[in-house]
């Protein structure tokens, strides 16, 4: 066999000296890698051949499409019939007009047991209301959160109908909500996560597909009985078993010694009764690392699951859990990001996402008896915002389309008079749908915002020249730049030589979580603030960051207080501790006030306060009506005079936002009702101009993926 390899090493060194036309000539190479096949017999050098030819459509598609064959034929001989099925469908899908080579992929597909039609994707609900649900065995209805109220709903892809299955759901205070869902085997009955912010707590809930039976499972008021949890937790459905009995499930308990704050735990929940049975805690034993993903085999003998590579880490791994309890190993280990593995019906493979081509696909692993059997095979390169929802047991996968949804826009507005000078337009054009949370510089002649490029990479930090247009992406190595929507957007040092940036650094210790400041200029980053050693609400990681109108310091939220950090002596102070949440921050022009929001009683804020940035006794400016609230994806700022704090709030039923501007002294409140919807509102230095994040697309759509599956995978269990 080494004599063979070094034969073939030897002809295709031959050929990169004799063929200045390396990697063009495609009828050179393709002869070449025949020689090697068949004479030779060194089939995986030939499949490297015939990758590199089949790669080249575009310059020789007929070369190309026959490379692509005997591409298929080499993982025959090698008695990888999968990887063989998969090159055969991409030369259907990618030469039909291949005629002849098309037929024959065809005929081998025959012999293979497999479809012999190409693999066909369509879209089956668009655009969909919401992207987080599961689809039915029988692929008839896909569950999702009636996010208006909050409600459990159901489409009916066959008819377009949408209805919702409880009435519960509410926003008002205190709020009542469905989180995840999951169906029966049957198709006639849904499991979801209910959240209820009063007295009920969260709950794994069981109702019927026509709304009937519902019934509460298990929920956080009651003790698991696991003597592994030891405080009360609920159990997040992820699949129920083929057989009806059991919901596999994962629990986040609560504790607040981890640096997360839970520790995950696998386990299966009774149907008839809501007993639990503990299967693996993920806690301490792997380093405190975190999964979400998992999937039960038809058999009910193993649980794939994602898992971290190492906590605080974006990379994971695919693993494979005996129910029994007889042990467990990694499935699919590789440098890229595995996730989301998904049985096949029949339980001989699994689908998972990777990134490891280079793009996100979808990909395939042959799986016997706990074992993998050969090596992961790619089905379908998809987009960056892939969303899988599984499988039908007919063998189609159904998946979810996001579409870039956020862009930033510039308007004029009169705050005096409340009138609008100038409509709203589109300032960011580049990788449109991906741009958010926007901050003028102090001179009022650049715009910085946060990209979100991929929906597995951290965002780029952008600055836009007002002036010429022109757009600079700042890449700080090692800066992991995240949570730009969800804990206050970028702000500029009033020199305008910085920007204080949420973010972690790549592949230090976990806790790392905190604030940043990135040189304009050179890219380079400080360190400024970062979590705590342990998880508790004073060492919480900071948000809402501001700096003062001097420079000097910095104020920022920890859990239920504001901070203070001295930038020269890098000390940090507690400025004010509220009794619950504090929501947004912004600092007054004249840097003597920080106004932000605080929440009375509800988890959301409902109040709008001001302190002494040098310390002191709060003021109320607003209070909103019992059960209302202020929503933090506007934020909260001062005009350029300092004389109002603009908030934003919520339009009546399908009506746009309203800003709501609050004298800082007294008077009257007046409310501007916009044509559009307002997320991360940055006023400009001249008082008129603003810029904000606008959501503009549906959201995305739901696809189904169908003749994949060998014709012995794509059976029904139900």
């Amino acid at each position: 066999m080494q004599l063979k390899r070094n034969i073939a090493i030897l002809a295709v060194a031959a050929l990169v000296f004799t063929s200045p036309a390396w990697g063009q000539s495609a009828s050179t190479l393709l002869q070449e890698g025949i020689f090697i096949e068949e004479t030779v017999g060194d089939l995986d050098a030939a499949i490297e051949i015939y990758e590199r030819i089949a790669a080249s459509a575009e310059k020789d598609r007929t070369y190309a499409a026959l490379a692509q064959y005997r591409l298929g034929m080499c993982y025959l001989k090698k008695g990888l019939k999968q990887d063989a099925a998969v090159a055969f469908r991409k030369l259907i899908d990618r030469f039909p007009m291949q005629t002849e080579r098309v037929a024959q992929a065809k005929v081998q597909l025959a012999a293979l047991g497999q479809p012999s039609s190409a693999m066909v994707t369509r879209q089956v609900w668009s655009p969909a209301l919401d992207m987080m649900g599961t689809v039915s065995p029988d692929g008839r209805y896909f569950s999702y959160v009636n996010w208006t109220k909050g409600n459990l709903a159901v489409h009916d892809f066959r008819t377009g109908e949408n209805r919702d299955l409880t009435d519960e759901g509410t926003w008002e205070t205190p709020n009542r909500f469905c989180d995840v869902s999951i169906w029966s085997p049957d198709s006639q009955q849904i499991a979801y996560y209910w959240i209820d912010r009063g007295t009920e707590g969260e709950q794994l809930r069981i109702v019927g597909i026509d709304g009937s039976k519902p019934r509460v499972l298990t929920s956080s008021n009651v003790d698991l009985g696991a003597a592994a949890f030891s405080a009360p937790a609920t159990p997040w459905p992820r699949e129920w078993s083929a057989d009806g009995k059991y919901i596999l499930a994962l629990v986040a308990e609560k504790n607040e010694k981890l640096e997360r704050g839970h520790e995950d735990h696998i386990v299966l929940v009774t149907v008839a009764d809501g007993s639990v049975r503990y299967l693996k805690s993920l806690g301490e034993e792997h380093s405190k690392r975190h999964t979400k993903n998992m999937s039960l085999s038809p058999d009910g003998r193993y649980v794939a699951y994602e898992l971290q590579e190492k906590h605080g880490s974006d990379k994971n791994d695919i693993y494979l859990l005996a129910t029994d309890g007889s042990g467990e190993s990694v499935l699919v280990e590789h440098p890229a990001n595995d996730w989301a593995p998904y049985w096949t019906p029949d339980g001989n493979g699994i689908v998972f996402v990777s990134d490891r081509s280079g793009s996100t696909g979808l990909w395939m692993l042959n799986v016997e008896d706990g074992k993998p059997m050969g090596t992961p095979t790619q089905i379908k390169e998809t987009s960056d915002r892939f969303y899988p929802k599984g499988f039908a047991s007919n063998g189609s996968f159904y998946y979810g389309v996001g579409k870039p949804d956020s862009d930033i826009y510039v308007a004029a507005l009169d705050f005096e008079t409340g009138r609008m000078l100038a409509p709203p337009t589109k300032t960011a054009l580049r990788f449109e749908g991906t741009n958010l949370a926007p901050t003028w510089s102090p001179d009022g002649k650049y715009l910085a915002y946060a990209s979100r490029r991929s929906s597995q990479e951290s965002y780029t930090l952008v600055i836009k020249s007002v002036e010429t247009g022109q757009e600079r992406d700042l890449s700080p190595k090692s800066l992991v730049m995240g949570a730009a929507q969800a804990y206050g957007r970028p702000r500029w040092s009033p020199d305008g030589r910085s920007i204080l940036v949420v973010g972690r650094v790549k592949d230090a210790p976990s806790r790392n979580n905190g604030l940043y400041l990135v040189d304009v200029q050179t890219e380079d980053f400080t360190t400024l603030v970062q979590d705590g050693p342990e998880k508790d609400p004073s060492t919480a990681g900071p948000r809402y960051h501001v700096f003062s109108n001097n420079g000097k310091q910095i104020n920022y939220v920890r859990g239920q207080s504001i901070m203070t950090f001295d930038l020269k002596t890098r000390q940090e102070s507690e400025l004010y501790k509220a009794e619950t949440n504090i929501y947004m921050l912004a600092c007054s022009p004249d840097g003597r006030q920080l106004a932000f929001c605080e929440s009375s009683e509800a988890v959301f804020p409902n109040v709008v306060m001001t302190i002494p940035a040098s310390g002191g006794e709060p003021r109320e400016l607003l209070r909103v009506p019992e059960g209302k609230t202020f929503p933090w994806g506007v934020g909260i700022s001062w005009t350029p005079d300092g004389r109002h704090v603009v908030v934003g709030r919520p339009g009546a039923s399908d009506q746009p936002d309203e800003l709501w501007i609050i004298p800082a002294t007294g008077g009257e409140l007046r409310k501007l009702t916009l044509e559009f919807n307002v997320r991360k509102l940055s006023l400009h230095p001249d008082g008129r101009r603003i810029a904000f994040g606008r959501s503009d697309a549906d959201g995305g759509d739901i696809w189904v993926m169908e003749n994949f599956l060998p014709v012995d995978q794509s059976v029904s269990h139900n």
